[in-house]
């Protein structure tokens, strides 16, 4: 499941999700939750890396406002890990 949220939105769409799958009798530890975000400096780029992973984020995808650098992915990756 992948979203392209705030985080109060992530909690409500999580809890949603969780509740649906109660419904029907899925585990949702068995899907994974990805967000995207948008680069806009690194500081704040690892604050949302934070606080979506405090909320149950799987997986962050970062976009870039084009064109980037073509070193800066990699820097943010290597920041970021």
């Amino acid at each position: 499941w992948s979203s392209d949220v705030c985080s109060s939105d992530l909690v409500d769409r999580r809890d949603r999700l969780h509740a649906s799958c109660a419904d029907i009798g899925r585990d949702p530890a068995e899907i994974e939750v990805s967000v995207q975000i948008r680069h806009a400096d690194l500081a704040k780029t690892r604050d949302l890396r934070d606080t979506y992973e405090e909320l149950g984020a799987d997986h962050l995808l970062v976009s870039f406002t084009p064109p980037p650098d073509p070193a800066l992915p990699v820097a943010v990756a290597e920041a970021l890990a």
